[in-house]
């Protein structure tokens, strides 16, 4: 049993025996017991847990800070404005006087006098740089398919009327056409004025189409190859391709009419490969 007012000092235990006649016999004398007192508590009421929680949570705080500084959105500096990148200049520059400003070399200064005496060489040494780079810009954009129709010279068998040339067939208007006579076999042909290699051929019918014809194509006008036929025409737009053949002339040939009037094309196209 330990004093309260010292807690390192052992005290000595009375024991008093009571009898029934009410008497009281003192009891043998006690031993002495050494009791090792507790140890005293930490007046803070801190533990060994607290510390390592708080520990724990200092680590935390400082990982997240270095995160937060090495992952967050980079910010450019204040009061510092970024400057555009520079254009890159490829061509000569002119000076304020509308002169080339070129770099000074040996040769431009010893002929500085007679550069002066004449304006005349200044342009032409700029003229062939500037004819050179056209055909590397015409280079980059190849031209597509077009169709060669256009503007060719035509003929026909026959017409109708004369508000019915051959020519409505390749004026690109919907509302004009080539009437031939009422018989067979009725031709229109085209000359492309060059010879181009064919692509893609329609041929827009108006409402007297042919049930059969044929398409041929030649490089001089005499010796033709059929690159088209058919036997059950049904008007509309007929299209087909010639690819293969490098042609100038076009001739379409009606051999079978649906109606006893003539064969009436309103559109033909004749596109290059």
């Amino acid at each position: 049993m330990a004093d309260h007012r010292d807690p390192g000092r052992p005290v000595r235990a009375t024991t008093l025996v009571v009898t029934r006649s009410g008497g009281q016999v003192p009891a043998p004398a006690p031993e002495m017991v050494e009791y090792t007192p507790f140890p005293a508590r930490d007046p803070f009421g801190t533990s060994v847990l607290r510390r390592r929680r708080t520990l724990i949570l200092a680590v935390l705080v400082a990982m997240l800070s270095v995160a937060a500084y090495a992952f967050g959105p980079v910010r450019p500096p204040r009061n510092r404005p970024v400057a555009p990148p520079a254009a890159q200049q490829t061509g000569p520059q002119l000076a304020p006087d509308g002169t080339t400003d070129q770099p000074a070399t040996e040769e431009g200064v010893a002929g500085a006098g007679s550069a002066s005496a004449s304006a005349s060489p200044a342009p032409s040494k700029a003229s062939p740089t500037a004819a050179s780079a056209a055909p590397a810009v015409g280079n980059t954009a190849p031209a597509g398919p077009r169709n060669v129709a256009a503007g060719a010279a035509v003929e026909a068998s026959s017409v109708e009327a004369p508000h019915l040339a051959p020519s409505n067939a390749i004026d690109g208007n919907g509302e004009t056409r080539w009437g031939s006579g009422f018989a067979d076999p009725q031709w229109i042909k085209l000359d492309l004025g060059n010879q181009y290699p064919l692509g893609r051929v329609a041929i827009t019918w108006e409402r007297a189409y042919a049930t059969r014809f044929q398409v041929e194509v030649s490089g001089d006008g005499n010796a033709w190859k059929k690159v088209y036929e058919t036997a059950n025409g049904n008007g509309g737009t007929t299209v087909f391709f010639a690819t293969g053949n490098t042609s100038r002339y076009v001739k379409i040939t009606g051999l079978a009419r649906i109606s006893e009037y003539g064969y009436s094309i309103i559109d033909i196209a004749v596109f290059t490969a």
